[in-house]
């Protein structure tokens, strides 16, 4: 009879990747939208920010951390904003083997260029990364939302809009935005002031670089792009992929399992 209870519990550690909480949709530790700024100041500039998120998706260090999470697996998407309509850029793909992010990194790699820009809104940007993760087909334990953005047409920005649209993310269960800003250069106090309270949701969320707009970027500059990239798209995601204790798992396992079984029941 004592041993009924901890098969239960086992039984849940097993299927807790395999059920959320409606049942159908998949479990992954982060679900995350990457918001590439479509409206750059020259093309190389664009394809400096694919390149880098691409980049960020082939560090071991980053896809280990992944792989050892609670789940092993995440999703993600990629997004251009700044257009006259925002653009998915990859459709929804789910991460859990090496593979499979050397796959993604590729699809990104492939995103051109759209020569073309439209009304400057991270209001925009901002609801349309909140529909996608809540329309998707995945659980996240995390919801992120990351922007990468040039700063070209930063002078379009709206305050009160962008904030509304933050404030709505975040109440619609996204748990996290944070964004990298280049070129920033001589404007830094103001962007930093912008994105800090109308767009970031937590202190140090916003990364600038005070790159100048408009011709070649120094090494420096290029190496602190990199970076700031690679650590906003993966850092979060590899700080909450922690193994939880023994106990926690049993108890979320045969948590999950009494819900389904309700929602089957009413069924």
């Amino acid at each position: 009879m004592k041993i009924r209870p901890l098969l239960l519990g086992l039984v849940g550690v097993h299927l807790l990747p395999l059920v959320s909480p409606d049942c159908r949709a998949a479990n992954v530790d982060t679900e995350l939208v990457i918001l590439v700024d479509a409206q750059t100041y020259s093309a190389s500039d664009f394809n400096l920010m694919i390149e880098n998120v691409a980049r960020s998706f082939e560090r071991q260090e980053f896809i280990d951390s992944v792989m050892n999470g609670i789940y092993g697996k995440m999703a993600t998407s990629v997004m251009l904003y700044n257009l006259s309509g925002q653009q998915v850029a990859t459709s929804w793909a789910e991460l859990s083997t090496p593979q499979q992010f050397t796959n993604f990194a590729q699809t990104v790699r492939g995103i051109t260029y759209p020569n073309r820009g439209g009304n400057v809104s991270y209001a925009a940007a901002i609801t349309a990364a909140r529909n996608s993760i809540n329309s998707s087909s995945f659980v996240g334990t995390t919801k992120q939302i990351t922007i990468i953005d040039d700063a070209t047409g930063f002078y379009s920005a709206d305050p009160a809009g962008t904030l509304a649209a933050r404030n709505s993310a975040l109440a619609a269960g996204v748990d996290l935005i944070n964004a990298i800003v280049f070129d920033a250069a001589h404007r830094e106090t103001e962007i930093a002031n912008f994105y800090n309270t109308n767009v970031v949701n937590q202190p140090g969320g916003v990364t600038l670089v005070s790159s100048p707009q408009g011709g070649p970027k120094s090494s420096l500059n290029l190496s602190q792009i990199s970076t700031s990239i690679s650590t906003q798209i993966s850092e979060p995601t590899m700080t909450i992929s922690a193994v939880p204790e023994p106990s926690g798992l049993l108890l979320m396992g045969a948590s999950a399992l009494v819900f389904c079984a309700g929602i089957r029941r009413r069924a």
